[in-house]
């Protein structure tokens, strides 16, 4: 018969024991795997992360996982709170940095999971990841386009009711106002008072709370009382239920070329 420590520590290994074969489990499934031993150096990776970062496993094994990460991301605070992290055996997770063979970074959404011993000593640290490089570079791509969109076009922001989220100081400076000035207030301020009570104006916040896309031309007054045209288009926005929850105003100020116009014909 055994006694009841020994039982203890059996049970207490069939545990870890299961526990490092579920981990395996994991290593071989996941698109992108690789452990790091105690001193920092690349143990071991898997088939995939082999195939989508360009590499052979000979030529990552035994190299330190420093020699894998962007010279400038070692400077950024993410990089030392991931080498602080697994210093200290916690498990961390996030977007991480490697670099290709081709040299080129590859973006991982990654977990690290450090591993104990049977002294509660961290011995091998493994990262579970998933490349999301094109993601990463499209959301970037999008970033700059809207950016530049902010500083070349006037913008403005209303909730569904027709009320001034925030506007940018292109609009702003078009308008005449402050942020201050018109945010809560409703879109019908910067029409005339024949055009807020118009049927015409009733029918246009209808369409845009049944999601319609709407551009044309607009006259619009400004803080002075004085005629500002646009060319503008309103567009419903989504979140992320596929819910309408506001209207998004990209404009254009066209007055000289309207007066001009008109004093043409």
């Amino acid at each position: 018969m055994f006694n009841r420590p020994l039982k203890t520590e059996l049970a207490q290994l069939r545990a870890e024991v299961a526990e490092l074969r579920q981990l395996h489990a994991g290593f071989e499934s996941q698109a992108l795997s690789l452990t790091v031993d105690e001193r920092g150096n690349i143990e071991r990776v898997n088939e995939r992360f082999c195939r989508e970062m360009g590499y052979r496993a000979e030529n990552v094994v035994g190299r330190p996982l420093d020699a894998f990460i962007p010279e400038y991301v070692k400077q950024l605070p993410c990089y030392r709170d991931l080498k602080s992290a697994l210093s200290q055996g916690q498990q961390t997770s996030g977007m991480y940095r490697l670099l290709r063979a081709n040299g080129q970074e590859a973006w991982l959404y990654a977990t690290w999971q450090p591993l104990r011993d049977a002294d509660g000593r961290i011995h091998k640290t493994i990262c579970y990841g998933n490349d999301r490089t094109e993601q990463v570079e499209t959301s970037t791509e999008h970033s700059g386009l809207i950016n530049a969109l902010l500083r070349s076009t006037a913008v403005i922001e209303f909730n569904l009711a027709g009320e001034v989220l925030t506007a940018n100081d292109r609009f702003l400076q078009g308008m005449g106002y402050s942020l201050k000035q018109i945010q809560g207030k409703h879109h019908r301020m910067f029409c005339t008072s024949e055009e807020s009570h118009s049927a015409d104006y009733q029918a246009f916040w209808a369409r845009l709370n049944r999601g319609e896309f709407i551009a044309s031309r607009f006259k619009r007054i400004d803080s002075h009382g004085r005629t500002v045209w646009l060319e503008a288009s309103y567009n419903p926005v989504l979140n992320t239920r596929g819910e309408l929850y506001k209207v998004v105003k990209f404009a254009t100020v066209i007055t000289a070329q309207v007066e001009q116009e008109q004093a043409v014909a």
